[in-house]
This record gives C-alpha cells, structure tokens and sequence, in this order.
C-alpha cells in the first residue's frame, strides 16, 4: 500500500503481508482448530508489514520531495487517487447494505468506533488498517516537509518508542484492548520503523553500514524470530490471549522490528526476486485490492460452499483483484503520475528565462 519506483523485491514484501491476510481470515478463522490455524496464529502481523511497507514508501517519497514547490498538493492527489476510487466502490454500498454509519467511513476514523468498544461488521472491520494509514498521511508529510532535517531521525526513533508506552496508557486509560490494537499511536511504531528505513537507505554512511554488515542483520532477523515462536506457542498451546498484555506489548512491536529487518535487506540485496516467489510480486501488485475483497469473497462463499470455503473465497478474491487491479486500481494510478508531478520551486520561472 505505497509506491515508488518499482521493485520486485518490495512486491514480494507485499505480496507476503497480503498472503499472512488471507491466511488468517480465510483458513485461520475458518479452520481454528487445525493445526496449520495453531502455526500461523499469529499471521494477523501481516498488517504489521503492510505498516512497515507504507511507511518506507512513503517515507522514502516524501524525503526525496521535501523541497518541491507543490508538495503537498501532489502527494494528497496521488493518495486520494490510489485509495479512493477503489474504497468508494466497495466499502461504501457494503456500508449502505448492512447499515453502518457512512460519516465515520468517508472520514477515515471507523477505528475510532471500534477502539471504543463497538464490535464491527467483518465485512467493513478490516478497514481499520485504511483508517490508521490514511491518519498517518494527514502527520507524515508535514514532519518530513517542517522538521529540521538534522533532528529527523531523533523524532523517527522517538515515535517509535513512544508507540508501546502509548498502548500501556491507552489499556489502563479504557480498561480494555481494543484502543491499543486500532488507534494511530499504539501502531504507530510500524509505520516510523518503516520512515527510518527510508532514511536509512538515503544517508550515505548507513547504507555503508548495512552493506557491510548484512550478516549481522541476518543474525539480527533470525533473533528476533523467537519471541514471536514463543508467542505462537503460548497463545495456540498455553491458551493466552492474542490480545494479552504480553502480546500487546512485545508482540506489537517484535514483529515490526523483524519486518523492519527484512525490509533493510530486500532493499539493500543485489539479488533480483527468485522465479519460484514470483506469484508472491503477483499477490504484492493486487494486494489492495484483495485486502478489499477478500472477507466479501468469503461471505458469499460460506452462503453456497462449505467444504471448500477457504479455496473458493481465495481463488474468487484473487480473481476479482485482478479484475479491479486492471480496471480501476492502474488506470488511476497511472493518472495521477502523470497528471501530477512534483517541481522544483523555480520551475515556473525557469521556464520563462531566455535561453
């Protein structure tokens, strides 16, 4: 849920946070009891990576751009036409349909509902994540565009460790889980961790470092695996709560510092993406649009299948993104590229000089 100069290696990543999706809500849920729901309980962190993956690129554009004369006016047209066309056609008639309120929907704070304790449909809940996003968007541009330079990376890492202490707050203030599992503040952790990637990768002396030290970084990727086994451990044998404080507060944050990792090495990895991940980029390219369809492919799966559920509501959702990927989602894209253009602040006059 980002873009940039295109990467297979980033459409991998993307293609692997919308496979830990579609692994939780078609067969997890579905099939809670089986053995492969017990190993990847914990495959809801794919919203994690999608955090990390928007923050770097983001990030990573906003960076490059700080400068440009209109600024913000390109990268909230550009947002407006990635996010929009496709969310307005789904989730608002879904909304009409079960009748939800269309106010919080249209204004990006349904998560605010259900921090507050409302249960949300399945069909509209999974846009929390949209939701958050969209809120770090109305914050991101104006840190990079306003904050000096020189201190931009002491900010970055502030949010991030600003993130568990606000879940700690937001559990003792309400008394309940849900704050800390929808709002900005406690997930914002991700979606900094990501910006400092960016960063990272634009400042000379550590892209150095982490070129030469890319066997530490796999030490590093490797460790920080094992609280999130001992995690699916505890929660699918042990019974402790997905959303225990535990959980809440290591888990909310190891699995962003592992994808964190990760992203540190795909990005600075001379190795193009294997042929044998390759559906992965497919995934990666129609994530959005899976992430959208997928529960409402599910839905009407359960009303006319029952054995197969799960591979009919997964093949009918890849289906249908690639459908809405091709109409909808790159035509806009494609629009606002061209449409929409940063320039430097004296382009204008540039252009009326005498050659």
């Amino acid at each position: 849920m980002g873009e940039m100069k295109h990467s297979s290696g980033l459409d991998a990543i993307r293609g692997v946070a919308i496979g830990l999706v579609l692994i939780r809500h078609l067969i997890v849920e579905v099939h809670h009891d089986s053995l492969f729901a017990k190993l990847f309980v914990l495959s809801a962190c794919g919203v994690d990576l999608f955090f990390v993956l928007s923050g770097f690129l983001l990030g990573g554009i906003l960076i490059d751009n700080r400068y440009k004369q209109n600024y913000f006016e390109v990268f909230y047209a550009r947002r407006a036409l990635r996010i929009l066309p496709l969310y307005l056609l789904l989730v608002i008639p879904i909304c009409n349909l079960i009748g939800e309120p269309l106010f919080p929907f249209l204004t990006f704070s349904q998560n605010f509902l259900w921090a507050d304790g409302r249960v949300g449909n399945p069909l509209t809940v999974i846009t929390w994540l949209l939701a958050v996003e969209e809120q770090f968007y109305l914050i991101l541009p104006a840190i990079v565009r306003y904050w000096p330079t020189g201190r931009l990376l002491h900010l970055i890492v502030g949010l991030i460790c600003a993130a568990p202490i606000a879940r700690v707050m937001l559990n003792h203030a309400y008394g309940d889980t849900a704050p800390a599992y929808f709002l900005l503040p406690a997930r914002m952790d991700g979606l900094f961790l990501g910006v400092l990637a960016a960063c990272l990768i634009r400042n000379r002396q550590s892209i150095c470092w982490l070129n030469e030290h890319r066997r530490e970084l796999y030490v590093g990727a490797m460790l920080l695996t094992v609280p999130l086994i001992v995690m699916t451990w505890l929660i699918s044998w042990q019974q402790v709560s997905g959303r225990s404080p535990l959980m809440q507060y290591l888990g909310y944050s190891a699995a962003p510092l592992l994808f964190f990792v990760v992203l540190l090495l795909v990005v600075t990895g001379r190795r193009s993406v294997p042929n044998v991940l390759s559906p992965l980029c497919w995934l990666g390219l129609g994530a959005y649009s899976l992430y959208l369809t997928h529960r409402l492919c599910l839905f009407l799966a359960i009303g006319v299948v029952g054995q197969y559920v799960s591979a009919i509501s997964l093949a009918s959702s890849v289906l249908a993104s690639l459908a809405l990927w091709l109409l909808i989602e790159k035509p806009f894209m494609t629009f606002g590229r061209e449409r929409f253009k940063y320039r430097d602040r004296d382009s204008d006059l540039a252009s009326i000089r005498p050659a």
